[in-house]
C-alpha cells in the first residue's frame, strides 16, 4: 500500500480537536467529530489492505488480526498500566469501583457497551471517567472481528456485488443512526450498528480507489479536496454537544473526510497542507495521543476543587503529545517489528495483558477497594458496624417497589417513621436506638419522599422511581401506622437543582415531574415551585394526625469533587455553601411555618459562619460528596434524638 502523508495530516486534524474538546476549549465545540474522522480513516486503511491482499491471493484472517493486535494493544495496555496506580491513589471509592468496571469492559473489548449502559458521552460526569475514550476502540475492535470475514466471503461468492452490498449496509446503518439519534441517542452514539456506516464510508473509498486509481482531473482533485477540508472545518464549529448526533448531521465530517481521501493528492493545496511536517508528525503519534489525553484530563478533574484552569488543561494537552511521542517510539514502534516480536509473542502479550486487567478489575470490584479505604479510614464507611449489628424487623403489610426497603428497629409505645432516599438510608444504617421507640424506616435511593412526583432521565427511562402511585402507596402505608412523628430526609438539592458536578448540570437521572408519563425539563424556578407545592401537600397528609420533622440537607460538596475532601483538611467556604443551597434553604424556611412542622437544620452541625467541615480532627465526615459517613451521621443523631423525644409525644 502506497504511503499517503496527507492521511497522517488528516489524523492530526482528527486528534487535535478531540483533545481540545475534552480539555474544555469552547472554540472546539464540535471537536468530538474527530472520532468520526478516525472511523472513516480506519475503514479506508483496513479495506485497502484487505483488497490488496485479496487481489494478490495472500489474505489471511490470522495475519490481519495480528496486525491489528500489534497496532492497538501494546500502547493501550501501556496506558492502562500507567493509569492503574493513578486511579488507586487518586479516585474516591465509588469512582474507583466504576473505574474497575470500565477496565474490565476494556479488557473484554466491550467498553462501548458499558459506557452506553452507564453514562452519556456529554454528561459532565463523563469528563471524570479516565477510560471513557476507549469506547471508540471497542467499536473498531468489534468491526475488525466481523468485517474481514465478511469481505472474504463476499470476495469469494459475490465479488461483483461487493460495493453494492457495502453501500446497502451503509445506508441501513445510517438510517438506523438517524432514527436512534432521535429516540435512543446514547445507544446510537456508542454502538457498532449505528457507527458502522462511517467505517463503511471509508471502505467504499478504498474500493473506489482500488478499482479506479487516481482518475480525477487536476481541477476536480483541487475542488473536491478543498470542499472536503471546508466540510470538516465546518463540522468542528457548527456541531456541538446539543446537536442530534450521529445521524445525518454526521454526514458533514464523514463526507468531508471521504472527499479528502478521494481527491487529495500531493499536488493539491489540501495535500500540501496536510503533508506539512508538523501535521504529519502529530498524525504519526495520533493513536497514542488519543489514548493519553482522557486519563490525564479525568485525573486532573478529580484532583481539582473546581473546574481545572485553562492553563492547566493547556499544559496537559502538551503533555499528551509528549507522552504520545514516548509511547509511539518505545511501545508502538517496537511491537510492530516482526523481527523483535513474533506472531506468537504478540498474541501472548494480547492474551496475558487482557487476563491481567480482567483479574485486576475483578479484584477491584470485590472487597479490595473497600478494604483499602477501610484500612486508611475506619470511619469512612457509612455504616457503623456496632450500630448496624442491632436486630431489625421487616415492616409488616407492605409491598415494596424497586430497591426500596422498609425496616423496623426497636420496640416501645412511641412510633416514629423516617421516610426518604439514600440520605435517610444512611441515617437508618447508623440508628443508635432510642428507648421506648419503635422506629420505621422506608428508604428508596434516588426517590424524593414527596407524593405526586416521579423521576426520569433524558431518554425516557425512569429507573426504579418511575411511578407516581408508588410514592403515594408509601404515604398511605405511613398513615396506616398512625405514627407519633414522621421524619422526611432527602438530598433536596438534587431534586431542586439537578445532578451537578463542579458546577455543570448532568442531563440524565435527575429530572422531576408530576406527569404520569414522559415529562419535560423545567427551569429551576418552576421546578422549585412544583416541588415545594408537592412537599407541602405531602406534609399536610401527615400533619393532620402527627407532627412532621423535615431534615434539611447537610452541605453538599458536589461542586468540589470528593478527592480534595479526602486528601487534606479541606473546608468549603460558608458563602459558597449558602449559594449552592440557597434554593433549598428558602424552601425549608417557607415550609417550617406550616402547622405541626419543624425543620432540623443540619448545616449548622457542620458549618460555622465562615466555613463548612468535611473532616473532624482527621476523621472524614462524609462517605462521598453528599452522603455522611458513620461519624457524620452520629453528629446528626445527637440532635435528632432530642427532637424525637420532644416532638413525638404519645
Amino acid at each position: 500500500m502506497i504511503y499517503r502523508p496527507e492521511v497522517d495530516g488528516l489524523r492530526a486534524l482528527a486528534v487535535l480537536p478531540v483533545i481540545l474538546f475534552h480539555a474544555g476549549f469552547s472554540a472546539f465545540s464540535g471537536g468530538f467529530v474527530g472520532v468520526d474522522v478516525f472511523f472513516v480513516i480506519s475503514g479506508y486503511l483496513i479495506t485497502s489492505i484487505i483488497l490488496n491482499e485479496l487481489s494478490a491471493g495472500t489474505f489471511s484472517l490470522l495475519h490481519f488480526w495480528e496486525r491489528r493486535a500489534r497496532r492497538i494493544l501494546p500502547a493501550l495496555y501501556f496506558v492502562l498500566l500507567v493509569s492503574l496506580p493513578l486511579a488507586w491513589f487518586w479516585l474516591s471509592p465509588q469512582d474507583l469501583l466504576n473505574y474497575a468496571d470500565s477496565l474490565l469492559a476494556v479488557a473484554l473489548f466491550c467498553s462501548n457497551i458499558w459506557f452506553w449502559l452507564t453514562s452519556g458521552y456529554f454528561d459532565a460526569a463523563a469528563e471524570f471517567k479516565p477510560l471513557l475514550h476507549t469506547w471508540s476502540l471497542a467499536v473498531e475492535e468489534q468491526f475488525y472481528l466481523c468485517f474481514p470475514l465478511l469481505m472474504l466471503l463476499l470476495w469469494r461468492w459475490c465479488k461483483s456485488w461487493l460495493p453494492v452490498l457495502l453501500t446497502l449496509a451503509l445506508l441501513v446503518s445510517l438510517l438506523l443512526a438517524e432514527w436512534g439519534a432521535q429516540h435512543r441517542p446514547a445507544f446510537t452514539f456508542y454502538m457498532l450498528p449505528t457507527r458502522a456506516w462511517e467505517l463503511l464510508a471509508g471502505a467504499l473509498v478504498a474500493w473506489w480507489l482500488h478499482q479506479n486509481p487516481r482518475q480525477f482531473p487536476a481541477w476536480g482533485n483541487q475542488v473536491g479536496s478543498l470542499l472536503g477540508l471546508l466540510m470538516l472545518s465546518g463540522a468542528l464549529v457548527l456541531i456541538d454537544k446539543t446537536t442530534r448526533f450521529p445521524g445525518v448531521n454526521a454526514l458533514l465530517p464523514v463526507g468531508g473526510t471521504v472527499l479528502i481521501l478521494l481527491f487529495t493528492t500531493p499536488q493539491t493545496l489540501t495535500g500540501r497542507l496536510l503533508s506539512h511536517s508538523v501535521l504529519t508528525s502529530i498524525g504519526l503519534v495520533s493513536y497514542s495521543a488519543y489514548l493519553w489525553h482522557q486519563p490525564l484530563f479525568a485525573f486532573a478533574r478529580h484532583g481539582s476543587l473546581d473546574t481545572p484552569s485553562i492553563s492547566l488543561m493547556t499544559g496537559l494537552s502538551v503533555l499528551t503529545l509528549v507522552l504520545a511521542w514516548f509511547s509511539c517510539k518505545f511501545i508502538e514502534a517496537p511491537f510492530r517489528q516482526k523481527q523483535l516480536f513474533s506472531r506468537r509473542q504478540i498474541f501472548g502479550v494480547a492474551g496475558t495483558g487482557s487476563l491481567l486487567f480482567i483479574v485486576v478489575a475483578i479484584l477491584g470490584q470485590q472487597q479490595l477497594v473497600v478494604g483499602r479505604w477501610q484500612q486508611q479510614h475506619p470511619e469512612f464507611i457509612n455504616i457503623d458496624p456496632a450500630v448496624a449489628a442491632q436486630p431489625f424487623r421487616t415492616c409488616p403489610n407492605i409491598t415494596l417497589h424497586g430497591t426500596a426497603s422498609c425496616k423496623v428497629f426497636g420496640q416501645g409505645s412511641r412510633r416514629v417513621v423516617l421516610w426518604g432516599d439514600s440520605h435517610a438510608g444512611v441515617l437508618a444504617a447508623n440508628f443508635p436506638g432510642l428507648a421506648d421507640t419503635e422506629f420505621y424506616v422506608i428508604a428508596h435511593g434516588g426517590c424524593p419522599p414527596i407524593v405526586g412526583v416521579r423521576r426520569f432521565d433524558g431518554e425516557g427511562n425512569a429507573g426504579s422511581c418511575d411511578k407516581l402511585e408508588m410514592l403515594q402507596s408509601y404515604a398511605d402505608y405511613i398513615e396506616t401506622l398512625k405514627p407519633d412523628l414522621v421524619i422526611l430526609s432527602a438530598r433536596w438539592t438534587l431534586y431542586l437543582q439537578g445532578w451537578q458536578r463542579q458546577g455543570e448540570l448532568l442531563p440524565a437521572h435527575h429530572f422531576v415531574t408530576t406527569k404520569p408519563q414522559g415529562g419535560e425539563v423545567l427551569p429551576v424556578a418552576a421546578r422549585t415551585l412544583m416541588l415545594q407545592q408537592q412537599l407541602q401537600h405531602t406534609i399536610s397528609l401527615f400533619s393532620q394526625n402527627a407532627p412532621v420533622l423535615l431534615i434539611s440537607q447537610q452541605p453538599d460538596y458536589a461542586n468540589t469533587g470528593f478527592r480534595p475532601m479526602e486528601r487534606g483538611e479541606f473546608y468549603l467556604p460558608h458563602s459558597e455553601m449558602e449559594r449552592w443551597h440557597q434554593t433549598e434553604i428558602t424552601m425549608m424556611q417557607q415550609l417550617a411555618v406550616l402547622p405541626q412542622t419543624k425543620v432540623l437544620d443540619t448545616k449548622r452541625l457542620f458549618c460555622d459562619t465562615t466555613r463548612c467541615q468535611t473532616r473532624d480532627k482527621g476523621t472524614l465526615l462524609y462517605f462521598d460528596t453528599n452522603h455522611l459517613s458513620a461519624t457524620g451521621a452520629a453528629r446528626v443523631w445527637q440532635q435528632l434524638r432530642q427532637e424525637i423525644v420532644v416532638m413525638a409525644k404519645h
